[in-house]
């Protein structure tokens, strides 16, 4: 199996068939992003840079996650 196969795949397992719900919406545009070579820098990581960068990652969307949710309450 290639990795295009693959990545479809997982595409597939994650998403499924369209509409999608909230949850695959949100996924699907954070996947466009990186999908259209804003995420490219990624496969420069090494494995411990890579842990790193994941361990990062999710405090940048729980942080971002809060912030939209504090600017909402400001309205």
């Amino acid at each position: 199996m290639n990795d295009s196969q693959l990545l479809l795949e997982k595409l597939e397992d994650m998403f499924g068939d369209e509409p999608f719900g909230p949850i695959e919406e949100e996924l699907f545009q954070w996947f466009l992003f990186a999908y259209t070579g804003n995420g490219k820098g990624i496969k420069d990581l090494d494995a411990v840079n890579f842990d790193i960068f994941k361990e990062q990652f999710t405090i940048l969307i729980e942080t971002v996650y809060q912030w939209h949710r504090d600017e909402k309450q400001d309205y």
